[in-house]
């Protein structure tokens, strides 16, 4: 089972309305996070010790890897050539394998932006920055959904200045 290792405070919670899990219970913590990531299917478990959170999410079936990775790779393809509908629809099938394969989540979100679906390309990058805390092009991306269909400025160079420390080139 892949595990992932995440201070409570680097945990993106709903951006619109943060909450501060450092602030409460463990127990409460603990269920907020499997709630954030119920995507990933049944079985996620959570254990909280001294501020960090180590969140166990459910293997995927390894005979059916080949199949979402390959999914993955036409659903790339896809959306280079600007057939957002039909990569949307692989990515999707490949994630519904593969729930944790932050790269594609991430893809699958930025799909969404350029199909026009900015509140699903925010749900699929909220749950790719929930996988990988780290991961800046997510940032970035979440940047520019915010800067470009919501014009809400002060968000968006929030995330942006989140990408750039993370990878200032």
């Amino acid at each position: 089972m892949p595990t992932l290792i995440v201070a409570l405070h680097d945990i993106l919670t709903d951006p619109d309305h943060p909450v501060d899990l450092t602030a409460l219970p463990a127990a409460e913590a603990a269920e907020r996070i499997r709630a954030l990531y119920g995507a990933f299917g049944d079985g996620v478990e959570v254990s909280i010790s001294d501020g960090v959170a180590t969140i166990t999410l459910p293997e995927a079936q390894a005979r059916r890897t080949d199949q979402a990775l390959a999914r993955f790779a036409e659903a790339y393809q896809a959306s280079q050539r600007g057939r957002y509908p039909q990569a949307i629809r692989l990515y999707k099938e490949g994630l519904e394998i593969l729930p944790g394969h932050v790269q594609s989540r991430r893809q699958l979100g930025m799909a969404y932006m350029e199909a026009g679906n900015p509140a699903a390309a925010k749900t699929q990058l909220i749950q790719a920055l929930q996988l990988d805390p780290k991961d800046a092009w997510a940032y970035l991306i979440l940047g520019n959904l915010y800067f470009h269909a919501e014009q809400d400025y002060g968000s968006a160079e929030r995330y942006y200045a989140t990408a750039h420390d993370l990878a200032p080139d």
